[in-house]
């Protein structure tokens, strides 16, 4: 069953998005920052049946929250979310099941209310009128009950032959069980009298010891839940098909940031705190693993578990992960789950950690996507928020080619900025996603309307104009991360609105390489096809012996390199957060953090206090301390992400730090000629 379009009404910053068209297989989002791509994904992972609404998330842009709260409209009037699905094979089977009328059905429209309740229709047939097939779902019932008696049976003539005194009862239980079998609810509705009366006289057959007992008991606790099924089947015989055409929907899955997989965490802290350890938790319960009573199992029952769950999770992860072919392995030994990876050109077992950001991401989404879809990859709604972002830049097209797969089975949606997780081949799949005042997100599918280039809203909407690109532009900064770029891209900002100098993002294309080691490969790139570019590097060990290798090695012009030693003081390392005035980057590290801080150091902020130097490394290094965040590392885009969103508010570092961003664009304009 795949969404073929969808409706957002009265949610946060959406008033009305119209009916949005999705492709079968993946639907791209683009827009600027604050445009509301993260809102029309959240808005569609709410049409889960789990997600309750609250009327902090009724729309900003309109009256719906006052009529509401003076009673002008009720809670059930106001559409929220609308999906238009479309059956596929399985889907008619499946409907079938319910009651043989539904295989008209080829599309079916529902739609979630802020008192999420649920209505649905389709063109094809009317469901009001058509009932549960309440015979078929007894018959099923009424069928395992019978099997399960026989089975029973089978162990009380067992237990007559092991224990003689028994045999004697044997006429007895017989009775009982043939009851239990011949037993029609639709004749005899009393269903709770009949099996509490058998359930007594089995309890008390004579001379019935500790092993028949524990039987007894088994069976009975097996036997409960279809009896409780047949119940509730009975109390709804006269209720139409909708709530269980609602049961097919599918899951729809939002991912953001991706708690990653840990190294080593200790059993006790994780049975008792799971909800911190996600990820980990999603690959245990994908493994079919026990760990709560692991440790009582035998040692080759353990060995043969553990073998067979990492067996599975390798097996499924290299369908998708094409870079190299790796094992994933996971051992509980001493008191501690331990994680391990082998790959094909390292011959050895390594800790997830010193992966590449990308692996990891990669790894922790897909053990999330399969737990989201349980374990069966198919009919899953994915909703991804700016996914790849940890990924090189070849990587992404990599990360573009296994969505692809992911897509045979499952529908996706998801937002970028980056160009390389765009298929130009496949342009129709883009949305582009706006914010206009009085109306809110809007979502235009029609790019192909506009005059002139036909890429330009395109190329617009993720921050670039014409020829803004890597492969076209004639300017380019190239940064070492994400997190640089936003940063930059924050106080340009606020140095526009000051009418100072600040980074024309319609002249310069600010392009992040995810890594100063692989700044050499840009550069070089950059060089060969005559481009204006200037790097622009931390002054600090890594990023000093990164000049050194495109000076010396790779021949780029010391002129194309740009560090931040001008802002450094003699043998002083500094990186691009050290321009940033403390109590600034201290306040967007508490929002980014404030939830972890709670859960580790049971309080929502830390102060300068808590740091022993009041510099980026001295966060650093109390993250290392107190193994906050993965492997105790500070998230630079996380921080950077809220560094913006404060700059958005109107909030605004000290004069000093705008100073110095000041010069830092003045250097840059001046070196790449833009000023």
């Amino acid at each position: 069953m795949r969404i073929t379009k969808f409706r957002i009404k009265n949610y946060l910053s959406i008033l009305d998005s119209g009916e949005v068209i999705l492709e079968p297989a993946i639907t791209t989002l683009i827009g600027e920052n604050e445009s509301g791509k993260t809102c029309v994904l959240k808005a569609l992972e709410t049409f889960n049946g789990e997600f309750k609404y609250s009327i902090e998330q009724l729309c900003l842009h309109s009256d719906t929250k006052t009529e509401l709260e003076s009673g002008t409209i009720n809670e059930k009037d106001i559409e929220i979310v609308t999906l238009w699905f479309e059956m596929e094979e399985e889907d008619k089977r499946k409907l079938k099941s319910i009651n043989p009328q539904l295989v008209k059905i080829k599309n079916l429209k529902v739609t979630k209310y802020f008192d999420n309740s649920y209505s649905s229709e389709s063109p094809d047939i009317s469901l009001e009128d058509i009932k549960t097939n309440i015979k078929k779902k007894l018959n099923k019932n009424i069928s395992e009950i019978k099997n399960i008696s026989t089975v029973f049976k089978e162990k009380l003539d067992n237990h007559s032959k092991r224990n003689p005194p028994f045999s004697g009862s044997k006429a007895h239980y017989d009775e009982v069980i043939n009851e239990i079998i011949s037993f029609d609810p639709v004749t005899n509705p009393e269903i709770d009298k009949v099996f509490t009366n058998s359930f007594n006289r089995l309890v008390g057959l004579p001379n019935a010891d500790a092993p028949i007992q524990n039987d007894i008991q088994a069976f009975i606790e097996e036997i409960n839940p279809h009896k409780d099924s047949i119940k509730e089947t009975l109390s709804k015989k006269e209720e139409d098909v909708r709530e269980e055409a609602l049961e097919m929907l599918p899951s729809l899955i939002y991912f953001s940031d991706i708690e990653k997989l840990e190294d080593i965490v200790a059993l006790s802290e994780y049975i008792s705190k799971k909800e911190r350890h996600k990820t980990l938790d999603n690959l245990i319960k994908l493994s079919n693993l026990n760990v709560d009573s692991f440790e009582g199992s035998g040692a080759y029952a353990r060995i043969s578990k553990l073998r067979t769950a990492s067996a599975r999770i390798t097996g499924d992860i290299n369908q998708f992960w094409t870079q190299e072919k790796v094992e994933v392995n996971l051992d509980i030994r001493e008191g501690e789950i331990i994680i391990s990876i082998l790959d094909d050109v390292i011959n050895n077992y390594h800790p997830p950690s010193i992966r590449s950001q990308g692996f990891r991401w990669f790894l922790s989404f897909y053990i999330n996507f399969m737990a989201g879809s349980k374990g069966e990859l198919k009919n899953a709604i994915i909703l991804l928020d700016d996914p790849g972002v940890y990924l090189h830049a070849s990587r992404q097209k990599d990360f573009l080619n296994a969505l692809e797969k992911i897509s045979q089975s499952n529908q996706i949606v998801f937002s970028t900025h980056s160009p390389f997780m765009i298929d130009r081949e496949k342009l129709r799949r883009v949305r582009i996603v706006t914010k206009k005042v009085g109306k809110g997100t809007l979502i235009e599918e029609k790019y192909w309307d506009s005059k002139g280039d036909a890429l330009a809203p395109i190329r617009a909407s993720i921050g670039m104009k014409i020829g803004d690109s890597l492969f076209t532009t004639k300017n380019n900064l190239l940064v070492e991360g994400y997190s640089d770029e936003i940063i930059l891209g924050a106080m340009s900002k606020l140095c526009l609105k000051k009418g100072e100098q600040y980074i024309d993002t319609s002249k310069i294309s600010v392009f992040p390489v995810t890594g100063a080691d692989k700044m050499s490969l840009f550069a070089t790139f950059c060089k060969i096809e005559n481009f204006k570019f200037l790097v622009f590097l931390d002054f600090d060990t890594k990023g000093r012996s990164t000049s050194k290798e495109l000076e010396n090695k790779y021949k780029i012009n010391r002129n194309n390199i740009m560090m931040l030693d001008k802002f450094a003081g003699q043998g002083k390392d500094l990186v691009i957060e050290d321009l940033i005035d403390f109590d600034f980057y201290l306040e967007a590290l508490n929002a980014a953090y404030e939830e972890i801080f709670q859960n580790k150091l049971k309080k929502k902020s830390i102060k300068k206090d808590d740091l022993k130097k009041t510099t980026f490394n001295g966060i650093k290094d109390f993250f290392k301390e107190k193994q906050i965040g993965t492997s105790g590392r500070v998230d630079k885009i996380k921080v950077a992400k809220e560094i913006n969103d404060l700059v958005v508010e109107g909030k605004v570092p000290s004069e000093e730090t705008t100073s110095k961003f000041l010069k830092l664009f003045k250097i840059i304009n001046e070196k790449l000629e833009t000023s």
